[in-house]
């Protein structure tokens, strides 16, 4: 998988605050990276946007009030901790939230060249990990609907799980088999339920003692 835009998979709101932001230490992550480039059909309200250079991040509300304007946007601080900012850029009928977030985690795999953009982005390996580790962490319908897009794609979810472990201890078998039991098949379409159901089963039965 290699990025390219979808047009009308993120609004155009988000594209052109894409196109005008000038970070080129920071990477589109998220679900952002999976609907705007990877051709995943869903939407998002939010943009994230990290980066590991703390000189960037210093300055990321700047150049980030920058490429509102230059696309007439309107540009409002919602929260700022020492490491995340979040920010709501507003154009006529449209908004969309915009996460900064200064990323202390070393990556599985970098992040690579968005062409024509002047940003980086997720890979999609990277970005498996990192839904791994969110379903461990909050256990949101959303991230397994986008671990099932990465599945069927060809992502291998085995070195996926392993992956996150590396980056996040926390992380194993056990612990995604319990957040994966927090989620109703209710919250989610037939495809994505029986990928789930398979997840599980395959979760248990690595969790056997051997014989």
């Amino acid at each position: 998988m290699t990025p390219k835009e979808f047009p009308g998979h993120l609004s155009s709101l988000q594209f052109d605050f894409l196109r005008a932001f000038r970070g080129p230490a920071f990477f589109l992550t998220g679900g952002g990276a999976l609907i705007g480039f990877y051709g995943h059909q869903r939407i998002t309200r939010d943009l994230d946007l990290f980066t590991r250079d703390e000189d960037a991040f210093r300055v990321g509300s700047d150049v980030l009030k920058d490429a509102a304007s230059r696309i007439g946007g309107d540009f409002e601080a919602l929260r700022t901790t020492p490491y995340f900012r979040r920010f709501r850029v507003s154009r006529a009928e449209e908004s969309t939230i915009i996460d900064l977030v200064l990323e202390t985690v070393r990556a599985i795999s970098e992040p690579i060249a968005l062409p024509s953009y002047d940003i980086l982005i997720d890979t999609p390996e990277e970005l498996a990990v990192n839904k791994v580790c969110a379903l461990v962490g909050r256990a949101e319908p959303r991230d397994l609907v986008d671990l099932h897009f990465l599945h069927a794609q060809g992502l291998n979810l085995d070195n996926a799980i392993i992956q996150a472990k590396q980056k996040d201890g926390g992380v194993g078998a056990d612990t995604l088999l319990m957040a994966l039991q927090g989620i109703s098949p209710e919250q989610l379409d037939e495809s994505t339920t029986m990928f789930m159901s398979t997840l599980q089963k395959k979760l248990s039965l690595d969790l056997l003692p051997p014989e």
